[in-house]
């Protein structure tokens, strides 16, 4: 069976599967699992609930540590400035933070500052009973909480106005050091309103209350707890209460003393329970109605997500193979399974055109290791040859005849200066094949340019303008004058041919960094027809020329690639079609004396 026919009959075992599932998921929800659903849908919403209840105690706890770490408040516990008070203690800083109570109380629980009142209306305080006191005795439950917790507190306390949720912190410097000077308590009252905003927040109805058991105001005492509850922790006894609209689960949560005398609940409408039991029937006829449909529309996206991109790529694989061109790609199919299968085959691809490259770059190596011995071996034999006609030169012009013929001898020296030419060129064959070392001397590259400049006028067409920009004063570089004036000859006739028509050959030299180091830069740039970047790429390949059988043997560039090898320099060319051509060459300059 092929991969469609495979595609079709596991998408059809899938769908009747999950049809059936569905189904009867449908009916067992009528049979009691959605209770089950409701119960725990109202225990996650008691944990959303629980959560932000423990936020806001955190928030404000974090709100009374910032205040007491206070090196200000500190000093302010201490001398009980009336400026400071006045200064930062504000009813704008009350409003920002929702506080509904702010008291400062020194070492012996003297309270020497205090705001009790709604923070919408600052200018009207309470009158609340067991805060209006000049110092806090020790049955008031925020001294005992911060009794029971000297490090700090922050929980649920019942007053005569309602829950409130209080914090305290001891005064203390900011880096930790010197013992408490005293305490610092905020509190916000969880009145209705508050409440209310908390329950728009997280879309569920949620209230916490204090039990009836408790006397006011701010009590101290209350009943005990049944040990299962923690600040962290409501009571492990969880009460739930169904009724034909709503669920309710109740739980009571510890107070600042450890005692459960707060009562929170969450509520949950039961409106899915109703439209469960109107929906089931639409629920089935919509199932077997979409049967078909869905159907027929999965297996079109799997036949063009999967299928589609699979004869894709096995189409371009059989193209590659047909063709034996390495060289083309894959196609980008995603980054699923099948776009990551599809880069493998391309970096496959990589490996194996990588593979031949360096088996070309090898027979290369071993073809110009024998070239180049063949041609040292040659190059030896010639510059014997010329060594020979030097000497018998030499020695023809010490013959008073030769001395005395002044035609003679102009055809001699002729002679010797063209025999020294082939000398140089053989020594610079000799350093390519790496066989001879080319002796070297400080000299200054602009003067070798000057020198070079009078042997390219004539050979040049008067088509073509020479431009010198040559840059003073330049340090001096250490090389051979004949080397370098053959890679200068090098360039520039093939600058010539680039430009049949004419055009501007440009020599600038300039200083400039590379790599760190100081360097003399030389630029031969020419305005002739320019190369593409497959050429450019092998014009520096021994015996690699564009030019016609007979016009040019492919080793001049080859030459000048290795001489500025081992000047120590380098060479590089930048060149687009009908842009021209500029080679850039860099020589390092001579260290100061």
């Amino acid at each position: 069976m092929m991969l469609r026919g495979k595609t079709v009959a596991l998408l059809t075992v899938v769908w009747a599967i999950l049809f059936l599932t569905v189904l009867g998921i449908s009916w067992g929800v009528n049979r009691g699992m959605l209770a089950q659903y409701e119960e725990l849908a109202l225990r996650q919403e008691f944990g959303r609930a629980f959560n932000l209840l423990l936020v806001e105690r955190n928030h404000l706890a974090q709100l009374a540590t910032d205040w007491a770490d206070w090196d200000d408040m500190y000093d302010f516990a201490a001398t009980r400035s009336p400026r400071f008070a006045a200064t930062n203690l504000l009813p704008t800083a009350y409003a920002d933070n929702r506080l509904n109570l702010v008291m400062v109380c020194a070492a012996d629980w003297t309270v020497i500052h205090r705001f009790v009142g709604d923070y919408k209306a600052p200018e009207k305080e309470w009158n609340l009973p067991g805060c209006n006191v000049s110092r806090l005795p020790p049955e008031h439950p925020l001294r005992q909480a911060a009794v029971r917790s000297p490090n700090g507190f922050a929980g649920w306390l019942k007053t005569c106005r309602g829950v409130w949720l209080l914090a305290g912190r001891p005064i203390l410097k900011s880096d930790g050091s010197g013992s408490p000077n005293g305490w610092f308590m905020v509190g916000r009252l969880w009145d209705e309103a508050e409440q209310k905003q908390l329950r728009n927040i997280m879309l569920l109805d949620l209230r916490l209350a204090g039990d009836d058991a408790v006397p006011p105001p701010l009590a101290a005492a209350v009943r005990p707890g049944d040990g299962n509850a923690t600040p962290d922790r409501p009571a492990e006894h969880l009460r739930f209460i169904t009724t034909a609209n709503y669920k309710k689960v109740v739980a009571q949560l510890p107070d600042l003393l450890g005692n459960n005398s707060l009562s929170f609940s969450v509520r949950v409408d039961r409106a899915l329970n109703a439209v469960a039991k109107q929906s089931q029937f639409v629920l089935t006829v919509g199932l077997l109605s979409l049967a078909l449909i869905s159907g027929v529309l999965v297996l079109f996206l799997v036949h063009r997500t999967l299928v589609c991109r699979l004869e894709q790529l096995k189409s371009e694989v059989l193209g590659i193979a047909a063709s034996g061109d390495t060289g083309r790609r894959v196609a980008d199919l995603g980054r699923d399974e099948i776009g990551i299968l599809a880069d493998q085959i391309n970096q496959m691809l990589v490996l194996i055109e990588e593979r031949k490259a360096q088996e070309i770059k090898a027979q290369q190596a071993n073809r110009f290791e024998a070239l180049g011995l063949l041609a040292g071996g040659v190059a030896h034999d010639f510059n014997n040859v010329l060594q020979g006609i030097l000497g018998h030169l030499a020695l023809a012009g010490r013959r008073p005849a030769v001395a005395a013929d002044t035609k003679l001898g102009e055809h001699l020296r002729v002679i010797d200066q063209a025999a020294r030419r082939g000398a140089s060129q053989v020594q610079t064959l000799l350093a390519f094949c790496r066989q001879s070392r080319t002796e070297r001397e400080p000299l200054s590259l602009n003067a070798a340019i000057l020198e070079t400049r009078q042997f390219i006028q004539h050979p040049f067409s008067e088509t073509i303008t020479i431009d010198l920009d040559l840059a003073e004063p330049l340090p001096l570089i250490l090389g051979n004058r004949a080397q370098i004036q053959h890679i200068l000859l090098n360039l520039c006739l093939n600058a010539r041919d680039a430009m049949p028509q004419g055009g501007t050959l440009t020599l600038a030299t300039r200083l400039v960094t590379r790599d760190g180091a100081l360097v003399v830069g030389l630029t031969v740039r020419d305005t002739g027809h320019g190369m593409n970047a497959a050429v450019r790429q092998q014009i520096f390949d021994p015996f690699f020329t564009t030019k016609p059988v007979g016009q040019g043997t492919g080793l001049g560039l080859s030459i000048v690639f290795g001489a500025m090898r081992e000047l120590g320099g380098g060479i590089e060319c930048e060149s687009t079609p009908g842009g021209g051509s500029c080679f850039t060459l860099w020589f390092p300059a001579c260290p100061p004396f």
